[in-house]
């Protein structure tokens, strides 16, 4: 669903038939009923493979038009036409077996042709004919089925019509919608920036879901800096070297903020080298960067740190080749590197990947629409978003979005624009799993600009508000990013 592109073909039916009712848990799907006729089959496929449905059962009578909802364990069926007459029964099958299916229930209003939703505890059923166009709700409880009862009217009478929702049974064993995730519970929807030019020290914050202008959060106090790393798990901020003004330069330091609570950073650990311009990301276990730019030139290396404890970084592996400015992005298994430079400098379109659990070497994920260096990222759980930069040189400025599916290789897609062009926005976004906002850069100074977009959608980004100083390249970070879902 994160893709665009055409269906592929999956398997057939164990029945060529239409006017069928579907309902699935995270790992089956199954079909039950239709015509020609009206018949009594149910089917059942494994989702994540592919190949032919495998006969399940029966419903307890024959019937076309029925519809279906689910719990992550129950699978029910409801309405439909046994022609000559509509009928309100409804059945229930586990959908973790075979079998039969058991009348357990009915509709308040015998009909077909209605459509259903539901969120893993309540089944919602809504229109059909019975045989007139109908504008009926009802609602019942899946785990214990009997006559559903009146849950409001449509605003018109309507049959054959489609419903969804973001909390079937079929979503993480019915988890969403009944109750928050995990990560949520912590808050999940905090944007952290960190540092910036010209050696600025502040942290600053932002609510990603809302829109407005940052807040002080607190300082960097172990050294003033910009182009440093930005990473996070669900509680812990980190900030991974950068360069200070020149004094020493290039700092070996990683610093840390708990965001619950407010104010500065303390010290983490040490890297191996003193670098800038190195791309970041984390899972909640493990944060990693590339090494960047150092006092001898461009290295490839890769570190990592455990983030829920202190110490210094080990190493990781390499990437594909040695740039700096790229930026990182991650699901909570895979981590990617997107653009950057080499030397010369050479502007390079190159998207790197690597399995964050693992270590080892950086292998190749694709290219960008447009080679480019100093840009952002935002990410969800399944797609990721570079944005902006510099490109077909280090000084030329682009408003460039584009997305790739992180689970996938291939090459990026168009997105969008920024609402201003800017370069210097290496680390500089911050994002949960539905928005990426994009702050400061270089335009070509320094700018207070924050833009945002809607990561599992195309378009351009809109405004969110303003810095509290204009600054380039922060280190930024989020509590409830795409790498923190699923783990």
């Amino acid at each position: 669903m994160a893709s665009v592109g055409n269906a592929t073909d999956f398997g057939d039916l164990t029945v060529a038939r239409s006017d069928i009712a579907s309902a699935s848990s995270p790992i089956r799907g199954i079909w039950a009923g239709g015509s020609p006729g009206t018949l009594n089959t149910i089917d059942f496929v494994v989702i994540q493979t592919t190949g032919n449905a495998t006969d399940f059962g029966d419903l307890s009578q024959s019937r076309h038009s029925p519809t279906g909802v689910s719990s992550s364990t129950r699978a029910s069926f409801a309405g439909g036409n046994t022609s000559p007459s509509v009928v309100s029964t409804i059945d229930y099958v586990t959908i973790a077996s075979q079998g039969n299916a058991i009348d357990y229930g009915d509709l308040s209003t015998a009909r077909d042709n209605l459509g259903s939703t539901d969120n893993s505890v309540k089944g919602i059923f809504g229109g059909g004919n019975t045989p007139a166009k109908s504008n009926i709700i009802d609602n019942f409880t899946i785990s214990t089925g009997g006559t559903a009862t009146d849950f409001g009217d449509l605003t018109s009478a309507i049959d054959d019509n489609p419903a969804c929702s973001n909390s079937h049974g079929g979503l993480n064993d019915g988890y969403q919608g009944t109750r928050p995730l995990p990560f949520q519970e912590v808050g999940g929807d905090v944007g952290m920036f960190a540092g910036g030019s010209p050696d600025l020290e502040l942290i600053q914050t932002i609510s990603i879901s809302s829109t407005g202008n940052t807040n002080k959060f607190g300082d960097l106090t172990t050294g003033r800096r910009q182009f440093s790393g930005g990473f996070s798990n669900k509680t812990r901020s980190l900030t991974a070297n950068g360069y200070d003004g020149g004094s020493p330069g290039y700092p070996a330091i990683i610093e840390y903020v708990e965001f619950a609570t407010q104010g500065n950073s303390a010290n983490f650990g040490d890297t191996s080298v003193g670098s800038e311009t190195g791309g970041a990301f984390a899972n909640n276990t493990r944060g990693i960067y590339s090494v960047g730019f150092s006092t001898g030139g461009l290295i490839n290396n890769i570190e990592y740190v455990t983030i829920g404890t202190l110490g210094n970084a080990a190493d990781f592996g390499d990437m594909t080749g040695a740039r700096h400015n790229p930026t990182g992005l991650s699901s909570n298994t895979r981590g990617i590197f997107g653009g950057g430079a080499e030397a010369g400098p050479t502007v390079v379109n190159n998207i790197d990947y690597v399995t964050i659990s693992t270590t080892g070497n950086a292998a190749d994920f694709g290219d960008l629409t447009q080679a480019r260096n100093q840009l952002a990222s935002a990410n969800s759980t399944t797609r990721g978003c570079f944005a902006g930069g510099a490109s077909p040189n280090t000084t030329t400025i682009v408003n460039t979005i584009d997305y790739i599916t992180i689970a996938s290789t291939g090459n990026a897609t168009d997105f969008g624009d920024l609402t201003v062009a800017r370069r210097g926005l290496h680390g500089s976004v911050a994002s949960n799993t539905t928005r990426g906002a994009f702050a400061g850069g270089q335009s070509p100074a320094s700018n207070d600009v924050i833009d945002y977009i809607t990561i599992a959608s195309t378009g351009n980004a809109v405004d969110f508000g303003d810095l509290i100083v204009a600054t380039n390249n922060v280190g930024a970070s989020a509590n409830g990013h795409g790498g923190l879902v699923g783990g």
